[in-house]
């Protein structure tokens, strides 16, 4: 029975290495291809369109190959098809010349076609994405953490992949809805703000304002010049721009720590901005100092919006800190910004005197 068994897995393997072997030989014919595009004539006659050309056929056809041959023939998971397009960003950089997408407008379309693949397989596969939000927000889980959560349970080795989904969904909500539902951020004694020390607000102003105009300038350009391609993906990078300073901003003026109660102890909620998260309870704070800090030690982390910090918590007990992008992971000191450090201070001595 044994030998029987074996033999048959034998049998079930054979076909799916013929597949798989077949699926390379297509994407490296397509790499071949594209070598040859490049170093023919159409490149100097139409430059533009040889680049989008090339770099949407190892990106799209290629994730299309891998989803036909690799996902559905070959037993591989869903969520592979996002690095073979990763892949074919790279191999489509390091083909076409320098002078091609020199403004970034070809490595930005190659990240947004990423995008729209994430986008496409979070469509098509909704209901794990579903199961895993549902579980997580069971047990109490924000919304954007609980889709983290479904993110992660569509890809498990790939927690950078889910980070990146739920930032994405995150600012891009800010943007378009984020004003309506969150007009006024949370205020108080035991409300800790982030922004006003370092003047984040104006220096997010003056990015957008240079944005725009180097936009507005360029798009006119590309558009008296007749470069009809290039125009419209200065266009999307541009506003891309323009939606992630935008959503940055509005996160940044609603997410603030704040002391809570959490299950009946009071507990540091560590929010600035999308920079990074963390809960704290007072019980295991061990030590608060001020100062400057722009390092990052060991089993230390870093939350801050211009990456310098005043404040270090240290705890008693390692305590989990969840940075911008990857898995939570616990740290035995927590370096943070606060506008007003020694207030901030002041409030956690009266909040731990008050619990004892």
């Amino acid at each position: 029975m044994l030998r029987s068994r074996m033999s048959e897995d034998t049998i079930n393997s054979s076909p799916r290495a013929a597949i798989l072997g077949f699926e390379l030989i297509i994407l490296a014919a397509l790499v071949l291809l594209s070598w040859q595009v490049v170093n023919s004539e159409l490149l100097t006659l139409e430059p533009e369109l040889v680049g989008v050309a090339v770099l949407v056929d190892l990106t799209l056809t290629a994730a299309l190959c891998h989803y036909l041959l690799g996902v559905r023939r070959g037993g591989l998971l869903a969520w592979t098809i996002i690095p073979v397009m990763i892949l074919g960003v790279i191999t489509s950089r390091l083909l076409l010349p320098k002078h091609i997408g020199r403004d970034g407008a070809l490595p930005l379309l190659g990240a947004a076609l990423v995008e729209c693949c994430v986008l496409g397989l979070a469509v098509f596969r909704v209901r794990t994405i579903r199961r895993g939000y549902l579980a997580a927000k069971r047990t109490g889980a924000e919304t954007f953490d609980a889709l983290e959560a479904g993110f992660l349970a569509l890809a498990p080795s790939m927690p950078l992949l889910a980070a990146w989904a739920r930032l994405e969904f995150q600012l891009w909500s800010l943007f378009f809805v984020g004003w309506a539902f969150k007009r006024r951020p949370a205020r108080g004694p035991n409300v800790f703000t982030h922004h006003r020390q370092s003047h984040w607000f104006t220096i997010l102003g003056v990015l957008l304002f240079l944005v725009l105009m180097e936009g507005s300038i360029v798009h006119w350009w590309l558009h008296s010049s007749g470069h009809t391609v290039a125009k419209w993906l200065v266009f999307a990078v541009h506003f891309y721009g323009v939606v992630w300073l935008v959503g940055d901003l509005q996160a940044t003026r609603v997410y603030r720590s704040s002391l809570v109660l959490k299950d009946g102890e009071p507990t540091l909620d560590v929010r600035i901005g999308l920079r990074g998260s963390a809960q704290v309870r007072l019980s295991n704070i061990a030590e608060v100092t001020t100062g400057s800090w722009d390092k990052v030690g060991q089993d230390e982390g870093l939350i801050a919006l211009q990456g310098t910090a005043n404040v270090r918590l240290s705890f008693v007990a390692p305590n989990p800190y969840k940075p911008v992008l990857g898995a939570p992971k616990p740290v035995r000191s927590l370096l943070i910004h606060i506008d007003d450090p020694d207030a901030f201070k002041r409030t956690l001595a009266r909040c731990v005197h008050d619990s004892v």
